[in-house]
């Protein structure tokens, strides 16, 4: 949750829990769940049949999720490393 105003280019990007919803922001919950994304998944659903034609695969490897505090209690940033985009 962030005070400040959004940023029009970020949209794509961002996402802002509106005033209310959370109640007390738990940095660390959410560093031991983005955990659970680490590993090999399949985005076959994130992306067009034809974009996969030949040996192209939709398997990728997400190999670390960092979240980072960047405004303490109000705002943080998750950061995704993986192996390749579709």
């Amino acid at each position: 949750y962030s005070k400040d105003p959004e940023d029009p280019l970020a949209r794509f990007f961002c996402f802002a829990m509106p005033h209310g919803w959370v109640r007390v922001f738990d940095l660390d919950l959410l560093r031991s769940a983005a955990q659970h994304f680490v590993g090999l998944h399949d985005f076959a659903h994130f992306t067009q049949l034809a974009k996969l034609e030949g040996n192209r695969s939709s398997l990728r490897r997400i190999e670390d999720v960092r979240v980072v505090d960047e405004i303490p209690g109000q705002r943080c940033r998750v950061e995704i490393d993986l192996d390749g985009a579709l």
